[in-house]
């Protein structure tokens, strides 16, 4: 699966050295796996241990691609081993740079970073949109004697005075 690499040139990313001294680390030793293994399990078991912590992506006045593989949630977790898996399948040249491309790509709406509300803050969301780009395949749908129940998921545009980065953008 290709995606389009995304300019990071000019984007502001908060990252950690050891953040890119992991994801280099952890690249290079997928590469030495057999051809059959599973690489997104090799990169979650990288994250056992790892602290959970809410909110890890909030906290900037302005939306910034952030990378934290020493603090995760559970959206984050996901994220970071699916880029992980995209990096090392499709990487030529800089791991790290092509790892946050990936994550960009992932984490926000038609992996475009264009403020808060770009990011999927809803999981259904970030389901859907990483299956329309190819990266995803959902099966619950088809799973038998599932009865599907529609919820309206609008919480955030409902209560936009408990979110500042909405409040400030219309």
């Amino acid at each position: 699966i290709a995606f389009i690499v995304g300019c990071l040139c000019c984007l502001t990313v908060s990252a950690s050295e050891n953040d890119s001294i992991k994801v280099e680390k952890w690249i290079s030793e997928a590469r030495t796996l057999p051809m059959d293994s599973c690489r997104t399990l090799h990169f979650a078991k990288k994250m056992l241990g790892v602290p959970y912590v809410a909110g890890t992506l909030d906290g900037n006045d302005e939306e910034l691609l952030v990378v934290h593989l020493d603090k995760l949630d559970c959206t984050t977790f996901v994220e970071t081993v699916l880029a992980l898996a995209i990096t090392e399948k499709q990487c030529k040249g800089n791991a790290f740079t092509n790892f946050k491309n990936a994550l960009m790509f992932v984490r926000y709406r038609d992996g475009k970073l264009d403020g808060y509300a770009s990011r999927l803050h809803y999981f259904s969301d970030w389901i859907k949109d990483n299956e329309r780009k190819g990266l995803i395949k959902e099966y619950t749908s088809n799973l038998p004697n599932i009865r599907k129940r529609l919820l309206s998921l609008n919480f955030m545009t409902t209560h936009v005075q408990s979110y500042p980065q909405l409040k400030a953008d219309s």
